[in-house]
């Protein structure tokens, strides 16, 4: 996955269309608060199921902004909230997938996220949630160690920014995701074979 240059890229994008993340991150963060508190006031004891449900919705306008910046193009506010309004089912249902190790244990969550982390990107790109989960799942174990480091370092990076009184989110949550697309665009790419009949090259 090269996560340097995941990161990298993540942080040339963010700088790119600064304005157009903090934008769009706020709209994001406001529209997820309200919709947090709404679901408190309907059913106290059902309240985090319902967040839990609506979660996919938000994880996937943060993927369709940072998608429509890595093709180097300015992510607008119809970019965030496009999951609201195309195919909105398939991203509940992968937010559920992502998010149902929680509802084992607290352990189980980071292999739901493991096995998922690109499953929104998957349903951006035109894939229903089946072929969401499967082609996520096909890629993050094709190199377990690798995928494993980089899912590390996503959380890290997030991690910092939330200590950052919360503001860093705004930075880190932009940089991380679009790492993330550049991630799957590295590990959808098919390994480079040498031409047939040539030299194997020595080590």
């Amino acid at each position: 996955m090269r996560i340097g240059e995941c990161l990298q890229f993540g942080w040339d994008t963010f700088k790119r269309y600064t304005g157009a993340f903090l934008f769009n991150g706020l709209a994001l963060f406001v529209a997820g608060a309200l919709a947090e508190a709404a679901a408190g006031v309907a059913a106290r004891r059902l309240g985090p199921l319902l967040v839990m449900l609506v979660s996919g919705l938000f994880w996937g306008g943060w993927i369709s902004v940072a998608r429509k910046a890595a093709r180097g193009e300015e992510p607008t506010l119809s970019d965030a909230f496009a999951p609201f309004t195309d195919r909105p089912g398939d991203y509940v249902i992968v937010g559920l997938a992502i998010s149902a190790g929680v509802l084992l244990c607290g352990v189980g969550a980071l292999v739901t996220y493991f096995l998922f982390l690109f499953a929104p990107l998957c349903v951006a790109e035109g894939a229903n949630w089946q072929q969401a989960l499967s082609r996520s799942k096909d890629l993050m174990l094709a190199n377990v160690g690798e995928s494993a480091v980089f899912l590390l370092v996503l959380a890290a990076v997030n991690v910092a920014g939330m200590i950052a009184l919360g503001i860093g989110l705004f930075v880190s949550m932009p940089v991380t995701t679009v790492a993330i697309v550049k991630a799957y665009e590295l590990a959808s790419k098919p390994a480079t074979l040498p031409p047939t009949g040539s030299e194997p090259t020595s080590v």
